[in-house]
């Protein structure tokens, strides 16, 4: 099975982020495709990779300020997609519906065959979810499976999930396998990214 492994990003992101995501997967020996498309949204991208890339089997995104920091769980999470399972770090819009998860696009391997046989629903934010809010939707409303991948760690509290208040924030693991920075467009956490990428580096 082909596997292909997608991230994006603007021209207002501090270049020290994509590099250092590079960098990681370079040092874990993985492809990464990296697509610098000012201004395009995060959504509408998303559905141009899942629709233009027919050899590949699997497609896996990554947030720009999300990186892989065990190779051995990510791959095996990224396995669990491959019998059309929806797989994704856990997550609730918390600026419209915190009642609900999602398969959030930071870290989401999608099954090109599943999703196409669930009629191609789209990544974009809508009225009542964030970017692939409606991905999980379509999944569970056809019943198929979806695995959230657990918070193992946060550093900084800022938002809920289903009752459990402040449960996820600022440079989060899910899985002991990856990690969210969120919100990198602070000095602060550029800086907290760059460190977590360099103790993985090592």
């Amino acid at each position: 099975m082909n596997v292909g492994i997608y991230s994006l990003y603007w021209d207002n992101l501090d270049p020290r982020v994509p590099d250092y995501q590079a960098k990681i997967f370079n040092h874990y020996g993985i492809p990464l495709n990296q697509h610098r498309i000012n201004g395009l949204d995060h959504g509408e991208w998303m559905d141009w990779v899942l629709e233009r890339n027919e050899d590949v089997d699997l497609i896996v995104f990554f947030d720009a300020d999300c990186i892989p920091i065990d190779k051995d769980k990510t791959i095996q999470y990224i396995k669990i997609a491959l019998d059309g399972t929806l797989v994704g770090n856990t997550q609730a819009s918390n600026h419209l519906d915190a009642s609900r998860t999602f398969a959030a696009p930071s870290f989401l391997p999608v099954n090109r065959k599943m999703w196409k046989t669930l009629g191609k629903p789209s990544c974009k934010a809508h009225y009542d979810g964030d970017v692939a809010q409606m991905l999980t939707d379509t999944w569970l409303y056809h019943g198929q499976s979806v695995f959230l991948l657990p918070v193992s760690h946060f550093e900084v509290a800022k938002w809920d999930l289903p009752n459990n208040p402040q449960s996820y924030g600022i440079g989060t693991t899910y899985g002991d396998a990856v990690y969210h920075l969120f919100e990198v467009r602070t000095n602060e956490n550029i800086e907290r990214f760059v460190k977590k990428a360099q103790e993985v580096l090592k």
